[in-house]
């Protein structure tokens, strides 16, 4: 249960991001940190904004 409960915020934060820059076909870098301030666990501002481009590939680097 603590690894789907943990887990699931990632998912649910990359979700909102995601669907941000589906809708209006980019996200910013601003409201991606906000997303991720307010959806996801403290540590992972430093890691979910640089692995949507780098490690993940769901963003290019203008946030399409």
């Amino acid at each position: 249960m603590l690894f789907h409960e943990i887990y699931g915020k990632y998912y649910q934060t990359v979700a909102k991001i995601l669907n941000t820059a589906l809708e209006r076909g980019t996200v910013s870098r601003r409201e991606i940190l906000d997303i991720v301030s307010g959806s996801a666990f403290s540590e992972s501002s430093m890691y979910i904004p640089h692995a949507l481009g780098s490690s993940w590939f769901l963003l290019q680097a203008d946030g399409s």
